[in-house]
């Protein structure tokens, strides 16, 4: 048991951000789900982040006594929660034009502003293999986002082209602004604490807007069973991904973050080809490929942990 453990904790920075981008994959197969039932995004959101902020404030509360929580994770929390919003009504956009495929490579492309942002402020190095590691997840979503976004999609203009590469880039910018507070959080000196609390307001500010805004355009033929059964599925991937998230948040980013997203991307494109009709291309098959390639580019062992600060 003792060895069995010692290997769980040596595989952490590469096992845990794996799993942690499959979980998060699951958010994005809702919202595909969710499209063909006629929910929005924002609507299985709401159910989530209700499920959410339930799961990490029991997880503050147990087994601790409840200290106020410090300023900072006040003001990243928020931050996260209204990126992740207004990230949201970028992907609800996003999803009226094309399919899933380049939406979930957009929302997962944040780890590149972690990776920037860490060897800044942390002066995390970046190897050649964590270089190539990250160029082919570039490429990656590239070659997704580019030959996808002709899938089903009516652009007839260079301008309306632009316009759905504008929103996929807004996705990316936004949706980085959670990782690099759990990167930050993980830095300090209680992590889990932290990270906890930070999921707490997060969780909490997403359920609000998002209740404000479902309240101002109510949507009136909702099915409440579809609903709760998506928003489910959604809180799954998310809390999982982020629990997960937050006990390698240590690790160097370009080894966490790209694996991370370059595993949802993997996961959520087997499932929309499997289960939501999207179609098998070069452009699919080069995602594909790109992608296996980024991680093995990025668990190949190397003296990047040297980098890492305390």
């Amino acid at each position: 048991m003792r060895s069995f453990s010692a290997k769980l904790i040596v595989s952490r920075p590469i096992l845990f951000p794996i799993l942690s981008g499959m979980s998060f994959a699951l958010i994005g197969v809702a919202y595909g789900f969710g499209k063909k039932a006629g929910i929005r995004p924002i609507e299985i959101m709401l159910i989530c982040t209700g499920a959410g902020s339930l799961v990490f404030a029991g997880k503050r509360l147990r087994g601790r006594p409840t200290a106020p929580i410090p300023m900072r994770i006040w003001w990243w929390g928020v931050a996260g929660g209204l990126s992740q919003y207004l990230a949201l009504l970028g992907i609800g956009r996003a999803m009226q034009l094309g399919p899933l495929s380049p939406v979930v490579c957009a929302g997962m492309l944040s780890f590149i502003p972690v990776i920037f942002y860490s060897v800044i402020r942390y002066q995390e190095r970046l190897n050649l293999l964590k270089v190539c590691a990250t160029a082919a997840g570039v490429g990656c979503i590239i070659v997704s986002a580019f030959t996808n976004s002709r899938d089903g999609m009516a652009l007839t203009s260079l301008a309306g082209t632009l316009g759905y590469a504008a929103v996929l880039l807004v996705i990316l910018a936004l949706n980085s602004i959670c990782n690099i507070a759990v990167k930050t959080l993980g830095m300090g000196t209680q992590p889990s604490q932290s990270n906890n609390s930070f999921l707490l307001v997060m969780y909490a500010t997403f359920f609000v807007v998002a209740l404000a805004d479902l309240l101002w355009q109510p949507s009136p033929n909702l099915s409440l069973e579809p609903l709760v059964l998506l928003g489910l599925l959604a809180a799954g991937g998310s809390i999982c991904g982020f629990s997960l998230l937050t006990i390698c948040a240590g690790a160097p980013a370009s080894l966490v973050f790209t694996l991370n997203g370059i595993s949802a991307i993997i996961t959520a494109a087997l499932i929309s080809v499997l289960f939501l009709g999207e179609h098998i291309g070069v452009g699919w098959c080069a995602t594909i490929g790109l992608g296996i390639l980024s991680i093995v580019f990025g668990v190949v062992p190397d003296d990047s942990r040297a980098s890492l600060q305390a």
